[in-house]
């Protein structure tokens, strides 16, 4: 029944096939009831079917042929008419040109930023001579011209790094005999401490008192010679070395004599404020000598023992100190420079308190802060709370035989 291939059935199409197969055959089927005359309808000839599909045909085509007279549709032009189409028909939609966009001064501010990152609502549409805002809008970020390039940086090249050679240090075992050896003076600093305050705890002792014993022409200093005779006349006998290692320990001038001030700060104590304060309080004791008595007498008999070991640690001391200032002489490949730099924990060209308790503690010897601070004491010449390399050395040289 489909005769235009349209997939569908109209109803000029079916009416024309069943006026194909007869419609006197329809009708009679319809009023005819039974089973016998469906039977004999079927049965028809096949002669008479041939016919009525001839017929349906020739129907069909007469309808989808154009018409030649007044029904047929006059072409609109000669071009449509040899073509075989018309003008008025819509024509198929055409694509747009593809649409070039001229970045805007945010694409184009530096070339380390590339055209892609370029986003559309930011371009500017050529053929449609309006902005882009539309988020359906894919323009293709195509410069027109190319954007100026940035100029370089002008990177000024580094400066060689000033590379310093490198320090000279003490090796290992040099400098665990350095810690040592500072240690061992820490040591007798202590003994020598404790003398002080023991005697300084005696009350009936003062320091104008002792110094007369000496300085018995009243100059203000002692010498060598008058060290010697005071300390005989009180039943002390050092050597001649040890009184000088004692003169060079407490000569702040390098005069080679010891002025009051300088024999004050050989005993006073500095562990015990109280002590060394109430001892420079302290005036002479009300004694008259006679041409018997002795030197000491205006002291009691306690205090003149306790002044006694004080003088005989002092030269202990600095026995032991010498003596520790020459086995450090005698170590291979050891020099007090590097001695000093390997002290210098924190490179600033000086020793402190607390470079010098690190550098102990880490060789496994244990020292207080006091004890530092007393071997500060013991170097620091200008009393600046550091020791500088020319302290360190004149501590560290040896003083006797060279």
């Amino acid at each position: 029944m489909d005769t235009s291939c349209a997939a569908s059935v109209s109803y000029s199409d079916f009416s024309d096939f069943l006026r194909g197969h007869g419609s006197s055959d329809f009708s009679a089927s319809q009023s005819s009831s039974g089973r016998p005359k469906s039977a004999d309808r079927t049965a028809a000839s096949p002669k008479k079917l041939s016919d009525s599909l001839t017929k349906a045909r020739a129907s069909s085509a007469n309808r989808t042929s154009p018409k030649k007279k007044g029904g047929a549709k006059k072409a609109c032009c000669s071009d449509c008419e040899e073509k075989g189409t018309s003008c008025c028909e819509t024509p198929a939609r055409v694509c747009p040109p593809p649409v070039y966009c001229r970045p805007s001064a945010l694409c184009c501010e530096c070339p380390c930023r590339p055209y892609s990152y370029c986003r559309p609502e930011r371009c500017l549409c050529l053929w449609r001579d309006r902005s882009c805002y539309l988020s359906s809008c894919s323009c293709i970020c195509r410069p027109l011209y190319p954007c100026r390039p940035c100029s370089p940086p002008l990177c000024r090249p580094c400066p060689p790094p000033l590379c310093n050679p490198c320090a000279p240090l003490l090796s290992h075992s040099n400098e665990y005999d350095l810690v040592k050896g500072l240690y061992d003076i820490i040591k007798e600093e202590r003994d020598l401490e404790s003398a002080k305050l023991n005697l300084a705890r005696r009350l009936d002792f003062n320091l104008y008192d002792a110094f007369r014993i000496f300085d018995t022409c009243n100059r203000g200093y002692i010498t060598l010679a008058d060290l010697r005779d005071g300390l005989a006349a009180i039943g002390v006998y050092p050597s001649t070395a040890d009184m000088e290692l004692y003169i060079k320990r407490y000569d702040r001038f390098g005069e080679r004599r010891l002025r009051f001030s300088e024999f004050s700060d050989s005993f006073t104590p500095t562990t015990d404020a109280y002590a060394s304060s109430s001892l420079a309080r302290r005036r002479t004791n009300p004694h008259v000598p006679s041409r018997f008595s002795a030197r000491d007498d205006c002291f009691e008999a306690g205090t003149r023992v306790e002044m006694r070991a004080a003088w005989n640690t002092h030269f202990k001391v600095e026995a032991m100190c010498e003596g520790i200032r020459q086995r450090l002489r005698v170590l291979p490949c050891f020099d007090l420079y590097s001695a000093f730099l390997t002290c210098d924990l924190y490179h600033d060209g000086v020793i402190s308190k607390d470079e010098l308790r690190r550098l102990i503690d880490s060789r496994g010897f244990y020292v207080t802060e006091t004890d530092a601070k007393h071997l500060v004491d013991k170097m620091d010449r200008d009393r600046d709370g550091v020791v500088s390399y020319s302290e360190f050395r004149e501590e560290l040289e040896p003083k006797r035989g060279y």
